[in-house]
């Protein structure tokens, strides 16, 4: 008597079948899957590059424009006496307008000792100063997606860095503009004691703060093109 197979060519290939129908449906979803994190994260490198492209112009911008106010009220503290007077030597006046023709026009020049002149004329105090609006919304988002994970650590690392730098330079910056717009400060009726060597002093700490931050602007930006590739930068 013949005995049945317990397992038929039939079922073999049924369950064959089945198997290679699930693992190609698995081996499928992952690669969208795959290919779905890969265009994010494209998209979230270029968001992320593009803020920081667009801080680092906003930073250099402020920049010059600290500086030139720190030129200007460097001039003024070093030339203008208690009594209002501004007595400088040829070259120093000179050099001054050649570094801000529109700040001070001279209408006249008086001979005292030594080369100083008591110099008389229009000074214009316009400063074109604000503060600064710095943006970190793709990093923030970033963090709070869950695409947070298929980046690199010291990619990661490097945004945080950037953005503790940039609030300690936002927190500088608001000392000096607001010590500098202080009703009791530059321009105004009273004048609080040393405060013109206080102001100088902060606006060149946050100066120098500023040029750290825009050379750190560049690095992250550079290293950031390589985030999406998988390549690791390293971290200084």
């Amino acid at each position: 008597m013949k005995k049945n197979r317990i397992i038929s060519s039939n079922w073999v290939v049924t369950l064959t079948t089945t198997l290679i129908g699930v693992f190609g449906a698995l081996i499928l979803n992952e690669w969208i899957s795959s290919y779905h994190i890969k265009g994010q994260k494209t998209i979230a490198t270029q968001n992320i590059l593009l803020e920081l492209e667009t801080n680092e112009s906003t930073v250099k911008e402020n920049l010059e424009k600290h500086k030139a106010l720190f030129g200007i009220l460097e001039f003024l503290m070093e030339n203008r006496k208690d009594d209002g007077r501004l007595i400088t030597d040829v070259r120093t006046m000179t050099e001054f307008k050649s570094n801000f023709p529109e700040v001070f026009v001279v209408e006249d020049s008086t001979l005292l000792s030594n080369g100083l002149y008591h110099y008389t004329g229009d000074l214009s105090l316009n400063f074109d100063v604000s503060y600064m609006n710095l943006t970190n919304i793709a990093y923030e988002t970033l963090k709070s997606s869950s695409l947070n994970s298929s980046f690199d650590f010291n990619c990661l690392m490097m945004l945080e860095k950037i953005t503790k730098l940039s609030d300690e330079t936002l927190k500088r910056e608001k000392k000096v503009l607001d010590l500098f717009f202080n009703t009791n400060g530059y321009g105004g009726e009273e004048y609080e004691e040393n405060y013109e060597e206080n102001l100088l002093t902060e606006l060149r700490f946050l100066i120098e703060y500023e040029n750290i931050l825009i050379e750190g602007f560049e690095a992250t930006r550079e290293s950031w093109k390589n985030c999406n590739s998988g390549d690791s930068p390293e971290l200084e």
